[in-house]
């Protein structure tokens, strides 16, 4: 328990400190174990100010909980929660500044109320800005870096970084930049459009979702990254997977690619089935398959 003595000693912080936080009810699969200490930082200042005085302790970010997998016993340590301090939006022209714990969905949203294209794509992703930046999130052919002129994260020493997508090392649902770095926000360069034109191509977008994705019940979103060349759910249905299930986790039969938390599901249920896919799809196709859910904690 020392990691909880060090964040007692943080008496100039002006955020939240909690202890044994329970997390399955902030994430989307509904599982997990606690956060041994839960920070939500008031803002960036604060943020930096923590870090600062944190030396030697390792953060875990905790975003939406969309596309996370915390293990059944918790998160030692301390987990970082970004909230309302940083879900600015700020415009100029065509180019917009948004934190990194504003919605993808508000987003969106936003940028088509003011007539800006470019962010459609970022409607039916479930997360924040700063998970769609660590993980370059996209669909429907768009991407973070598509638009990104440059980023801000912190390291973990507390200072602040300028960093262009060049030097961010995008890829496929990638980023190069160290796991303990925490984005701050990004600012987008976009383009004017009518917004009823954007408008409707986030309709459209939501009507795909809807008829091709699992939404309405307890699932991470897409559980592994597409192998080059091939389509990770295609695979999974090529080894007779769709509807299957392990304990309390299940492969969605609407779209392979998801697990769904369909009875009481442990975070172990869910590793397992896909440790199963994994290795079935190797032995079966010869293929790889690389989580894209990111899963934290311990067993």
């Amino acid at each position: 328990m020392a990691k909880r003595a060090d964040a007692n000693k943080h008496l100039s912080i002006r955020g939240r400190i909690q202890h044994q936080v329970p997390l399955a009810p902030l994430t989307w699969l509904g599982v997990g174990g606690p956060a041994e200490v839960l920070f939500v930082p008031a803002d960036e200042d604060d943020l930096i100010q923590f870090l600062m005085q944190s030396k030697g302790v390792t953060p875990i970010l905790f975003g939406a909980g969309s596309n996370m997998l915390v293990r059944d016993g918790g998160i030692p340590g301390v987990t970082i929660r970004l909230t309302r301090g940083f879900r600015s939006f700020r415009v100029q022209g065509h180019e917009v500044t948004i934190g990194a714990g504003l919605p993808d969905r508000i987003i969106a949203e936003r940028c088509q109320a003011l007539g800006l294209s470019g962010m459609e794509f970022l409607h039916t992703i479930p997360g924040t800005l700063g998970g769609g930046i660590r993980m370059n999130a996209g669909s429907f052919g768009g991407e973070v870096a598509d638009r990104l002129i440059c980023a801000w994260a912190l390291d973990p020493t507390g200072k602040k970084h300028t960093l262009t997508p060049k030097e961010l090392g995008f890829g496929y649902r990638h980023c190069s930049l160290p796991q303990d770095w925490i984005f701050l926000g990004g600012k987008f360069l976009l383009t004017p459009s009518d917004p009823k034109t954007v408008y409707n191509v986030m309709q459209k977008y939501v009507q795909q979702r809807e008829a091709t994705q699992p939404l309405h019940v307890k699932t991470g979103g897409s559980t592994f990254m597409n192998p080059r060349d091939h389509k990770a759910w295609q695979l999974i249905d090529q080894i007779g997977y769709r509807g299957h299930c392990h304990g309390g986790a299940k492969v969605s039969e609407k779209h392979c690619n998801f697990l769904i938390n369909h009875n009481n599901a442990t975070a172990k249920d869910f590793e397992e089935l896909g440790e199963d896919i994994r290795a079935k799809v190797l032995q079966q196709t010869g293929v790889h398959l690389h989580w894209e859910i990111m899963r934290v904690g311990i067993e």
